[in-house]
Parts: structure tokens; C-alpha cells; sequence
């Protein structure tokens, strides 16, 4: 429950075609370098925000906006 409240604020903070756009983009260049369905998927950066804190009580307290962005290099390198 906690991931998909994560993929919420993230949706929130960009607007929903926005970040549905940014996630399509991620998981396109992810299998373009060859990455597994799987692997493709949990490079995602909003995926990778929602896994790391999704075991996390009170996260969504303390998260900072666009946390997701720390993410960025494993996309855009």
C-alpha cells in the first residue's frame, strides 16, 4: 500500500500524464540497453523511489518533493 501511496505523491508533483509519459520513457530507454522485462521495470526511477521506502513507516512525512529525481543516473546516465 505504501509503494502505490509513494506512485500518488509522484504523480501528484508532475501531473498524471506527465508522469505517466516520464515512466513510459524510462522503461522504453531501459529495454532499448537490452534490460529484461523485470530488470527494465525496477530501473524505472519511480520504481526505484517506491521499492527503496516502501518498508518505510512515516515516509511520505519526511519525503522531499521530486525524491524520485536522485534516481536520475541510472536513466540518463
Amino acid at each position: 500500500m505504501r509503494h502505490e501511496k509513494i506512485h500518488l505523491q509522484q504523480q501528484l508533483e508532475l501531473g498524471i500524464l506527465p508522469f505517466h509519459l516520464l515512466y513510459l520513457l524510462c522503461y522504453t530507454i531501459n529495454r532499448l540497453r537490452r534490460m529484461p522485462h523485470n530488470t527494465a521495470y525496477r530501473q524505472i526511477i519511480f520504481e526505484q523511489e517506491a521499492y527503496d521506502f516502501d518498508t518505510t513507516p512515516g515516509y511520505l512525512h519526511f519525503r522531499k518533493p521530486y525524491a524520485w529525481w536522485k534516481y536520475r543516473e541510472s536513466i540518463f546516465g
